[in-house]
């Protein structure tokens, strides 16, 4: 991790995330590894993000993926999201659930919003329709967290899908 590109400061709250899981096998994935997942979803992931998933990706507890479960969401952001208040029930999956393989779906995400293209980068456990996301854009790091039936629904009603993505986190190494 310390051989990273990420400021001391990144590199130091993502130790701390690994120190509390010790018995979890963490891993990060090659700049191949990015750019092949990168094709397969046929997007051009931002540069920074690319910097996080090749310091550190995911973790796995034993012989199944390890959950995650946030204390809270940033206090930066004006609005929360409807979810804030079941923290304490919530466990997330930090993998790729990747962008919905149907067209219309896949646009909701893409081009539903002049603002925001969303990838999806995790989902709550047993829930894949709570999913958390970055925008595409190479100069935000906020994460958001959506509902996809909600982006779905907003897009088919032909309303901008960034009234219900909702920002959590500034960054990766904020959560």
């Amino acid at each position: 991790m310390r051989a990273s590109a990420l400021s001391t400061a990144e590199q130091d709250k993502y130790l701390v995330l690994v120190e509390r899981f010790p018995k979890a096998t963490f891993f990060a994935n090659t700049a191949e590894q990015v750019t092949q997942l990168a094709q397969q979803q046929n997007i051009k992931l931002p540069e920074w993000f690319q910097l996080y998933r090749t310091t550190l990706a995911e973790a796995f507890n034993s012989e199944t993926e390890l959950l995650i479960q946030f204390d809270r969401f940033s206090t930066e952001f004006d609005v929360g999201t409807p979810s804030r208040f079941e923290l304490s029930e919530t466990w997330y999956e930090l993998s790729f659930p990747g962008l919905p393989r149907k067209g219309l779906e896949r646009q909701a995400l893409l081009k539903g919003s002049p603002t925001l293209k969303i990838f999806p980068i995790g989902m709550k456990e047993g829930d894949p329709d709570l999913q958390l996301g970055i925008n595409l854009s190479d100069s935000e790091t906020t994460i958001y967290q959506f509902s996809l039936s909600s982006v779905f629904a907003t897009f088919s009603a032909g309303e901008d899908t960034a009234t219900v993505l909702f920002p959590v986190f500034t960054s990766p190494a904020t959560c």
